[in-house]
């Protein structure tokens, strides 16, 4: 057993004078694991599977302190870092135990933050393709409201720094997501010069 150079809290396992394995530092002392001392390869195997579970854990956490993620975006990024997928689910049904990872709450939050920029059909897109499941997209989606207020932010911050032109600014309300009945009221809106929100 030695210590990694690179990583100081993760030592190198040898047996008989071969690599086995890598495990946390932690956890191969927990196990009882020093030089000389015999384990069979069935007792390794658990062993490195608990180290495995707590490096995917330490990870996902890692990953978490930097921003909110869902349960999909995790599962693919420690997959990405060859964990075992019985390490990854472990280490993702131990995070959603402790609340720290919640894709209902996530949903809910994301909605309330975009849904004043962002028509319900991005909004379902975006929290699509960040693994959320249609239950929970559908369940936060259904708090919002008309949203012919917020087209029309999104008109007039587009047109600050733009001249008026309807086919443009129709497009852009549309890659935004917004409903083609108030991305029309709002151009016409708009067109006549008058608030028709």
């Amino acid at each position: 057993m030695s210590a990694q150079k690179r990583n100081k809290s993760r030592v190198n396992i040898y047996i008989d004078g071969e690599f086995a394995c890598s495990l946390e530092a932690v956890t191969a002392l927990e196990c009882g694991l020093r030089a000389g001392v015999e384990i069979d390869p069935a007792k390794l195997a658990a062993v490195k599977e608990a180290g495995d579970g707590e490096a995917a854990f330490a990870r996902a956490v890692a990953r978490l302190s930097r921003r909110a993620c869902t349960r999909k975006e995790l599962e693919r990024y420690l997959a990405s870092k060859d964990f075992s997928p019985s390490v990854v689910t472990a280490a993702l049904d131990k995070l959603a135990a402790y609340g720290y990872i919640d894709d209902a709450e996530l949903a809910d939050s994301y909605v309330a933050a975009y849904s004043d920029r962002r028509g319900k059909r991005r909004l379902k897109q975006d929290m699509s393709r960040r693994g959320l499941g249609d239950e929970d997209i559908e369940r936060a989606l259904s708090s919002v409201g008309d949203q012919r207020d917020a087209a029309y932010s999104a008109a007039e911050k587009y047109l600050r720094t733009r001249a008026f032109d309807a086919r443009k600014l129709s497009a852009h309300l549309a890659s935004k997501g917004f409903e083609w009945e108030d991305i029309a009221a709002v151009v016409r809106g708009l067109e006549k010069g008058e608030d028709e929100t």
